[in-house]
């Protein structure tokens, strides 16, 4: 069997998760075979239709994995935990049991860009530093002193990226994937994908 099978909502998210599983020793997890595939019903489709999705690899893959945005998926007024403990239920009645977790993003993907990390400025077409360019964002009532990301971090990411006349694409996701250093990214969604990754693949997992 392989490692891991991982479905994500779109290609931004494709992009993504290949490049971080591509830095293992960044999550610090061992070397893994693994597949990142996209819903064609995009983040609804991850969670009302997961299950008859990864069912074909349940002899295929040890364990699974199912990243969508909250923003899309048709429950926006549902806390995350709760789309994501639904989801878990609904691949362990399935035959996924424990070997199967979702991940939920709130609001969606963009807030993992704004993770601290002095790249971001740099994939982000910025000449200056990450700190310019939150500096800019403020001015422009795009994030608010008080917070530590954007409170819409795509129209963050977007307007930065008008700015510097660099068109938008699912590659600059992987790019940031690659190059970006994580340690201070502070959103939940990460943290508990990271999380589960070392406990199944860590360096002492069988």
């Amino acid at each position: 069997m392989k490692d891991l099978y991982v479905l994500v909502a779109d290609q931004d998210m494709v992009e993504t998760l290949e490049a971080l599983l591509g830095r293992p020793k960044s999550l610090r997890i061992r070397n893994i075979q693994h597949v990142v595939e996209r819903h064609i019903k995009r983040d609804a489709g991850c969670r009302s239709d997961a299950s008859r999705r990864l069912r074909p690899h349940l002899q295929q893959y040890c364990k699974a994995l199912v990243v969508l945005d909250k923003h899309g998926c048709g429950r926006e007024n549902t806390p995350r935990e709760d789309i994501q403990r639904e989801i878990e239920q609904d691949l362990a009645v399935n035959g996924w049991n424990d070997r199967a977790k979702a991940v939920v993003i709130d609001p969606e993907l963009e807030t993992w860009v704004w993770s601290g990390s002095p790249h971001v400025a740099s994939v982000l077409g910025w000449s200056k530093s990450y700190e310019d360019l939150q500096a800019w964002l403020m001015d422009r009532g795009l994030w608010s002193a008080s917070n530590a990301k954007p409170s819409d971090p795509k129209a963050a990411m977007k307007a930065a990226l008008r700015e510097t006349h660099k068109a938008a694409s699912a590659a600059l996701f992987g790019q940031m994937a690659r190059s970006v250093t994580w340690r201070r990214c502070q959103c939940p969604a990460f943290t508990e994908l990271r999380e589960t990754l070392q406990l199944w693949f860590g360096q002492k997992a069988g």
